[in-house]
């Protein structure tokens, strides 16, 4: 463990040098320049609507769907004005419906963002279309609306089979209607289901995880995301519960791991595992793989980036005000100097599994080694990182110090608009 801290301080040192978490907001909050229309899209569209708020989720979301049409609006103007900029013609390689819960909306709502979609950029042929969705909210009729309209992956928002845990969470749903989720997935034809799952529970020890695990992979779904418990600050779960340790997380992941490793399953993220290539995510890779496209975040909150900088939407009422006032709803934006720059690489890297130190070379006209040096001797010391030829490998400590840290930032990062 002094091995492990001490690697950590340098992967911080290093991953702060030259750009601090500082918020940068320039005098005018134009995006351009930040996405290249050339090399593609991926788009992350956010539906904040939730039939109860979960203890852990400080994402921005509203309880009733009241404001589900002035929203549907504002997503088709702030569409427009990308649209008639510089993404003009762009192509749509893969987008994710979060949120949210885009399960609870009705199917005619999907089925307008889609088309709206369509209508500002192109789909490219085979396009990978995740939707979000809870257990409770899966309703046979929906789902072959979302087919027709060209959704063909679902992200399932299980978190846990253990019925206590699920209420403690604020969940809405239970093993059962896990389990009919799951059948009126296969008979609508949705080959593409990937099953999300928390580990570090209130209470939960190994046997509860394992218990998860056995229910998750007896589903039959050929793709898993577990992901890290976070206690942040203002959520229900924080003023009701104490966070687990460092040592008691570490645990989990790895038993995590080793069985999902067992059954085949191979991480192509720090939180996520594939069966097969074509069960993964292609939002996360084409938003988060080093070199490439950019993403655009659309809705509230909604984050948008790519190497060369990044920034975030407002919150509800707000995005909407400037969205149909015929304004980009940008809340905040930073543009990478060099130095940020290579930090967001190093980051890109983590995420994705694959840093590899030749394509850094020709990136930056520098070896890796000489941007961080000693950090890939102080990473292999701690055993978070092996060498892999050019590459830079993480082992299964190192995917866990990146869920923490991709986790953390994520939810810290949405949570300061």
């Amino acid at each position: 463990m002094v091995a492990l801290a001490t690697a950590l301080e340098r992967l911080g040192s290093a991953l702060l040098a030259g750009g601090s978490r500082r918020e940068r907001v320039p005098l005018e909050l134009d995006p351009r320049g930040l996405l290249d229309p050339a090399r593609g899209l991926t788009i992350y569209v956010h539906l904040p609507f939730c039939s109860s708020l979960c203890s852990y989720c400080t994402f921005d979301r509203v309880r009733d769907l009241s404001s589900l049409e002035r929203y549907l609006r504002a997503l088709e103007a702030e569409l427009a004005l990308h649209a008639r900029g510089e993404l003009a013609g762009a192509t749509v390689s893969s987008l994710f419906l979060g949120g949210g819960t885009p399960s609870l909306l009705p199917a005619e709502a999907i089925e307008r963002v889609l088309a709206a979609i369509r209508g500002a950029f192109r789909l490219a042929p085979g396009a990978q279309l995740t939707l979000e969705a809870n257990p409770e909210s899966v309703v046979a009729a929906k789902l072959a609306r979302y087919r027709a309209a060209g959704v063909n992956r679902i992200s399932l928002g299980v978190q846990t089979f253990d019925e206590l845990q699920l209420r403690r969470l604020g969940r809405r749903h239970g093993r059962a209607q896990i389990a009919r989720a799951l059948e009126l997935l296969a008979a609508a034809g949705f080959a593409l289901v990937s099953l999300d799952l928390m580990y570090g529970l209130p209470g939960e020890d190994a046997a509860g995880l394992a218990r998860d695990l056995e229910h998750a992979l007896a589903a039959g779904v050929a793709h898993l995301s577990i992901f890290p418990v976070i206690h942040r600050p203002g959520s229900a779960l924080a003023r009701s519960a104490h966070p687990p340790s460092l040592l008691t997380l570490h645990a989990s992941y790895r038993e995590a791991s080793r069985r999902l490793a067992a059954a085949g399953f191979v991480p192509y993220t720090p939180e996520d595992f594939a069966r097969r290539p074509e069960a993964r995510c292609a939002y996360q890779l084409d938003a988060w793989r080093p070199a490439a496209r950019g993403c655009l975040g659309l809705g509230s909150g909604a984050l948008s980036g790519s190497a060369l900088g990044s920034w975030r939407n407002h919150r509800l009422e707000r995005y909407m005000a400037l969205a149909l006032g015929g304004e980009l709803p940008i809340a905040a934006l930073s543009r990478f100097n060099r130095r940020e720059q290579m930090r967001a690489y190093l980051l890109r890297s983590a995420k994705t599994l694959e840093l590899d130190r030749a394509a850094f070379a020709r990136t930056f006209g520098q070896s890796f080694s000489h941007a961080y040096p000693g950090l890939g001797a102080a990473l292999r010391l701690a055993r978070l990182a092996r060498p892999a030829g050019e590459e830079l490998g993480l082992t299964v400590e190192g995917r866990f110090v990146a869920s923490l840290f991709w986790t953390g930032w994520i939810l810290e990062t949405l949570g300061e608009i």
